[in-house]
């Protein structure tokens, strides 16, 4: 996204289809100090097996670390019929000359 910063997201998959909408909430480790979480619900249709979710734009990031995503289903739109929950961490890193460029040209500060 150059200009404007930088998602960081994953991909899920279902352990079963299901036969009606489900709904994800994915909670996202905010890279700067003190901020909250940054969430993001979207809703999983009837058949589809795979989603991805991706954190709003990021303008700070630590090199080399490990980001935490909390993801949670649920059956309902209102969140609350917890159907499951799943956490995992997505890893930023970048070569060290590559930091420059990727903050010239995506907006973003690499610490």
């Amino acid at each position: 996204m150059p200009g404007g910063g930088v998602v960081y997201g994953t991909a899920f998959a279902l352990t079963r289809l299901m036969d009606r909408p489900v709904y994800a909430v994915a909670l996202f480790e905010n890279p700067e100090s003190g901020a909250p979480l940054l969430r993001v619900a979207v809703t999983i249709e009837p058949g589809n097996s795979e989603f991805q979710v991706k954190s709003p734009r990021l303008n700070v990031l630590t090199n080399n670390r490990l980001y935490t995503v909390s993801l949670s289903i649920y059956w309902d739109d209102a969140h609350t019929q917890l159907l499951g929950v799943h956490q995992q961490q997505v890893l930023f890193s970048v070569p060290p000359d590559l930091e420059l460029r990727i903050e010239r040209e995506y907006s973003v500060r690499i610490l």
